[in-house]
């Protein structure tokens, strides 16, 4: 099921996962799986977010 999120959501979230991220990697290491994991969940909503904003600048150039 794909779940559709809007604009400031997915900013709010990459910022809030990218704050958790770096504060548990600076305590237990950059490689550690809690990172990782941060990193996988960053790595989607940013796509997420370059997806949206692609169909963005493509309905203002039709």
């Amino acid at each position: 099921m794909f779940q559709i999120f809007e604009k400031d959501d997915l900013i709010k979230m990459i910022e809030a996962l990218r704050l958790d991220m770096i504060k548990i990697g600076l305590v237990h290491g950059l490689s550690s799986k809690k990172v990782i994991q941060l990193s996988e969940q960053l790595d989607y909503y940013i796509v997420q977010y370059q997806t949206l904003h692609i169909k963005n600048d493509n309905k203002t150039f039709h």
